[in-house]
């Protein structure tokens, strides 16, 4: 526990000091990656466990055609290239490949749970979003307008960006059957084509 945030735990993915069901939901945003593949469904399972009704994992999956990994090899390149360090992040993605989204489904679907996917993050978009964001990194004449541009995006082109081909995916699991209803209010929450 930390002092300056006493209700924030640092411990063990594998082993979460909570009971069985101790929370509504169990979301992991951008973790899953980060996660050797031997213990992906560990993972999964430990946040199963200790939901009581959904659980969310968000993340870059891989694709069929590895475009997704080899744009983030590029990324991780022109990091290096230009600033002389190793993204730590990206490197993480690199040496553990992408997880499966296949995978992460079919260990819900095989412990009875109910699979909502959402795409989060038009690729084309991104990719030149972040090449854009680490290409100002540690430029000093560009730090009054980064903001702004970052703000502009989060108004005006993120909200037509959820839909494929999506650079993340949002793997949302219910303990119980989705109902229409709910089917319906997560499919709203992809950007709409004439939006696009």
């Amino acid at each position: 526990v930390r002092e300056s945030a006493p209700s924030y735990l640092v411990c063990d993915a594998f082993e979460l000091p909570f009971g069985n069901m101790s929370f509504d939901a169990v979301v992991a945003l951008d973790v899953i990656e980060h996660v050797s593949p031997d213990k992906r469904t560990d993972f999964v399972g430990e946040m199963c466990r200790a939901a009581d009704s959904i659980v969310v994992v968000a993340a870059p999956f891989e694709d069929e055609k590895g475009v997704i990994a080899e744009a983030e090899r590029l990324l991780f390149d022109y990091i290096k290239e230009t600033h002389s360090y190793e993204h730590r992040y990206f490197k993480e993605h690199i040496t553990n490949g992408l997880p499966s989204i296949e995978d992460t489904i079919e260990y819900f679907h095989k412990d009875g749970w109910s699979v909502h996917t959402l795409p989060n993050g038009y690729f084309p978009r991104w990719f030149l979003t972040i090449l854009l964001e680490y290409g100002a990194e540690f430029n000093t004449l560009l730090e009054n307008i980064m903001p702004k541009l970052r703000q502009y995006y989060n108004y005006y082109c993120y909200p037509h960006d959820n839909h494929e081909p999506a650079y993340r995916h949002f793997v949302v699991a219910q303990r119980d059957d989705f109902s229409p209803m709910e089917r319906a209010a997560l499919s709203r929450m992809t950007s709409a084509a004439e939006n696009r």
